[in-house]
């Protein structure tokens, strides 16, 4: 695919983003590497830090990447130099998903409790923060301005700072992707994936409604290995108000996945999502930003 349609993409992105000094914080550039790495949170962003920085000899196996991440910090304008630039990109209702389990469904950290608190006070919800839905969380997401979203769920598109990136890689197929970095000459590069939380060994079960089920019942669950399974979260209603939102990132995925031959995720497919992308991007369109 040519930039045809990718360029309309990016560039009704950039008139639509407002430059905020946040933009800098996780522009990380690692010379040894030869990579200049926009991290995105939920995109696989702590183990890319975590393989970049070992790589790097910047960190040692035992430390966190995020405690150590400001040994690497870079103005945009002093980034790229010989290095090449990294983005990494994710199904935005992956994402979504993600970052309820990760965040909402963990309340034993102060940031969750907090993020808890807000969805509870911009909805109006008179009940217990332990008791925040899915279903609540996605509705939140549609009501709240980009500029007001925490990092952990504000768009991906408002991280893609550059016109255009050099290596962009999908979470879905993260591992296949790095390794061919490899092969363009980069330092071999294999993904570490740091283990923060032991969610990754989580057993995946089928739960009817688990869009309306508790986030301290989804909890109670991980703790002992189980979650939910994505469709077990999401119908169409909850995945159009997904689309709707965080529609410039739909298209950023789409318009990058088809210059890079790279199958998009098969639930776009399921719930009708991909057509209303193949639409879009034939219209140049852009942008859902509120």
């Amino acid at each position: 695919m040519s930039d045809n349609f990718l360029a309309p993409v990016i560039n009704g992105i950039a008139r639509a983003r407002v430059v905020e000094p946040f933009f800098f914080d996780t522009l990380l550039k690692y010379e040894g590497v030869g990579l200049v790495y926009r991290a995105i949170p939920k995109n696989a962003c702590s183990s890319l830090k975590y393989t970049f920085a070992l790589l790097e000899k910047g960190m040692t196996v035992d430390e966190d990447p995020q405690a150590v991440e400001n040994r690497f910090f870079t103005h945009s304008a002093f980034a790229k130099g010989q290095s090449k630039s990294l983005i990494c990109l994710r199904d935005p209702l992956s994402r979504a998903l993600s970052g309820f389990l990760d965040k909402i469904c963990n309340l034993d950290e102060d940031f969750s409790v907090v993020a808890a608190r807000d969805i509870c006070n911009t909805l109006g919800l008179e009940q217990a923060i332990e008791n925040i839905t899915f279903e609540q969380f996605c509705v939140y997401l549609s009501v709240r301005p980009s500029s007001t979203l925490d990092i952990h769920w504000r768009p991906q598109t408002d991280f893609h700072i550059f016109p255009f990136f050099d290596n962009v890689i999908f979470f879905e197929s993260i591992g296949k992707e790095l390794a061919l970095l490899t092969d363009y000459g980069y330092c071999k590069v294999e993904v570490l994936r740091y283990k923060k939380r032991d969610a990754f060994n989580k057993k995946k079960l089928q739960i009817e409604g688990a869009s309306g089920l508790a986030c301290h019942k989804i909890g109670a669950l991980g703790d002992i290995g189980y979650l939910p399974d994505f469709d077990s979260f999401y119908n169409d209603n909850l995945a159009d108000i997904i689309f709707r939102r965080f529609q410039d990132d739909f298209l950023l995925y789409a318009a990058y996945a088809k210059e890079r031959n790279h199958v998009l995720p098969e639930s776009w497919k399921r719930f009708g999502l991909d057509d209303r992308v193949e639409a879009l991007l034939g219209r140049g369109a852009s942008s859902s930003r509120q």
